[in-house]
């Protein structure tokens, strides 16, 4: 083989080992992207249960409004039991363009609209609201990929395998 050949073979297999690692690091970022938003969102859940089961007196909010809700950079939606957005809308609901401008009606129904949208993505994580043996209310937290991977969907496709 002329020796042009085996440089040009050479060229060849280093470039296909640079793109193949390449898109092995990068589903590696997308995939701990993925679970980053999943372990933060399950702690929003997780203390909003704190904040709703523990007497107001004993309470420090503190760490959840200055931690917790600031970390939270993807989209997320509190529902009720059966999935229907929770009233304010646009306090319940994070990291959604919705013009507040419009109509509690259209809000609700652009809403429901995303919660379906963001359930493709995850199963909705459930809340838990005991305020006695009998009493218990359900509510759902229906998160989603951040808007870089909406950007990127070949990055998404990680998401779902």
């Amino acid at each position: 083989m002329p020796r042009s050949a085996n440089i040009k073979l050479v060229l060849l297999v280093t470039a296909v080992v640079i793109v193949v690692g390449t898109l092995l690091y990068t589903r590696s970022l997308v995939e701990r992207l993925l679970q980053r938003e999943r372990d933060v969102a399950d702690l929003y859940a997780k203390s909003l249960e704190f904040i709703a089961n523990s007497p107001a007196e004993l309470t420090d909010y503190s760490f959840v409004f200055n931690e917790v809700i600031r970390s939270i950079d993807f989209p997320m939606i509190l529902s009720d039991a059966n999935d229907e957005p929770m009233e304010p809308y646009l306090t319940n609901a994070r990291n959604l363009e919705i013009d507040s401008l419009l109509p509690p009606a259209k809000q609700r129904e652009i809403l429901i609209s995303f919660i379906k949208k963001l359930d493709q993505q995850h199963t909705p994580i459930k809340v838990r609201f005991t305020f006695s043996e009998t009493d218990t209310v359900v509510q759902h937290l229906h998160y989603g990929a951040d808007q870089w991977l909406e950007t990127h969907p070949e990055a998404g496709e990680a998401q779902r395998s």
